[in-house]
């Protein structure tokens, strides 16, 4: 067949096409590829450099039926990487006409490899959103499509997110998952528009089989992010791919977010996490202190823990960490009374009661850091770049996001007025470090001890 024979197929093939996947998935993924051959039973296309596999795993069953609405006689469409050799014999014996075996890169951003679905505590406040992750992990875009997990902060959201994350990547390297914050998303957007990638950005988040996203309503009031990431999840929907989101309050009550990505967060499945009750709380300590629960006085000191911080886990286990520190570095028993005394005898009563009384201050936490990292105070409040100055920088503003009660703006202004991104930043950094280095998770436990004690002395 003639150039110009295969050419006229492939032009009343696209017309076809385009009436089987949506208007804005054919621009951006189809309408560059370019015939380049034919035999008696396949097309061959040409794809832009670097989409093949997602371009073969995502729309090869609608290439081949825009193809035989065409001509009935053809039977598939073979893809071809740009640049590469347009021979059909060469197509046929190539090993990338399969895409088994293939594996696609990961795009992940920051996540702890602990958090993982066994490590999570199951509680009548979570036991729905855990089996809605789960079965989202297991077979993603068949379960529940987008999958957003909400709930207030310490309810274990990112727990479950990066736990689908980490199953995933066990379980199938070859997909191609991409894991960032709605903050990144909304950086790397900026990004793109000032440097004209824009289609670049689109293809780099577009293309994958998996996205997931943390805190989407840090979205409210950025009204041109937000309409991108709606196209985007629509796009990813569509075209097969899986979405999980976290947000800390339900679509309804994201009264900034575009009225369009509001109605798509409620299209899929909506898995609320409330506060933990006591019997979770009392479980998630036995999980992280194993050698304590096995013995019966520690058993209740767990107890005493858990009703008396009533609302978050992330500030439960930093009260376990501050116990089980000042009994370590003080070479004391952990007793009741020892717990009494690092967390000032709370019995808190009300969500709002858990351990901001006796919080430290942001000066107390830089002066501690200064004297165990031997630095200026003024240091940590500089412009300074060197390594020790941003590692301990980092370090501090991880403190003050965990013991105390100041926002990220606040924490921002008390080192030297920076952005609230910058505290974000540091907190992932080093939640990180504390996993992989034992000299970070270390001065973190003695910090914490220290800074337990000297915010109930001051």
């Amino acid at each position: 067949m003639a150039s110009n024979q295969f050419d006229q197929l492939w032009d009343d093939a696209q017309k076809s096409l385009v009436g089987l996947v949506p208007e804005g998935v054919y621009r951006i993924w189809l309408e560059n590829l370019r015939p380049v051959a034919i035999d008696d039973r396949a097309l061959y296309l040409e794809v832009p450099e670097g989409i093949l596999e997602w371009v073969r795993r995502r729309f090869a069953p609608a290439l081949t039926a825009a193809l035989r609405s065409v001509d009935p006689l053809l039977r598939t469409v073979e893809l071809l990487d740009q640049g590469g050799a347009s021979d059909p014999k060469f197509a046929r014996d190539r090993p990338a006409s399969s895409s088994a075996g293939v594996s696609s890169k990961h795009v992940e951003g920051s996540r702890n490899p602990s958090n993982t679905f066994e490590q999570f505590v199951i509680g009548q406040e979570n036991r729905f959103a855990h089996a809605a992750a789960l079965a989202v992990a297991e077979l993603p875009a068949h379960a529940y499509n987008p999958l957003l997990l909400c709930g207030p902060p310490g309810t274990g959201k990112t727990h479950l997110l990066q736990a689908v994350v980490n199953y995933v990547a066990t379980r199938d390297p070859s997909l191609n998952l991409v894991h960032l914050t709605a903050e990144t998303f909304a950086s790397d957007f900026r990004s793109a528009l000032r440097s004209s990638h824009i289609e670049s950005f689109k293809r780099r988040h577009r293309s994958a089989d998996i996205l997931v996203v943390d805190d989407v309503h840090f979205l409210a009031a950025k009204k041109h992010t937000a309409e991108e990431f709606l196209y985007t999840v629509d796009d990813l929907v569509e075209s097969g791919s899986q979405v999980v989101l976290s947000s800390d309050s339900t679509p309804a009550a994201m009264t900034l977010v575009t009225e369009q990505l509001r109605h798509r967060l409620q299209g899929g499945l909506v898995a609320e996490l409330q506060p933990p009750g006591f019997p979770t709380r009392f479980a998630v300590l036995r999980r992280r202190a194993p050698q304590l629960a096995r013995n019966p006085d520690h058993l209740e000191i767990l107890r005493h823990l858990a009703r008396s911080i009533i609302d978050n886990v992330r500030v439960l286990e930093g009260a376990l960490i501050r116990v089980h520190a000042y009994a370590s570095l003080t070479q004391q028993p952990i007793t009741l009374e020892l717990a009494n005394r690092v967390l000032g005898a709370l019995e808190a009563k009300t969500p709002d009661a858990h351990l901001t009384s006796g919080s430290p201050s942001a000066q107390q936490i830089q002066r501690h850091i200064s004297t165990a990292l031997d630095l200026d105070l003024v240091d940590l409040r500089s412009t300074k770049r060197n390594r020790q100055v941003v590692y301990a920088r980092q370090v501090a503003m991880y403190l003050c996001r965990e013991l105390t009660t100041l926002s990220l703006p606040e924490i921002g202004r008390s080192f030297g007025g920076r952005d609230h991104t910058t505290v974000l930043h540091a907190h992932r950094r080093v939640r990180k470090l504390i996993v992989t280095d034992s000299q970070t998770s270390d001065l973190i436990a003695q910090l914490t001890a220290q800074l337990g004690l000297s915010s109930h002395d001051s």
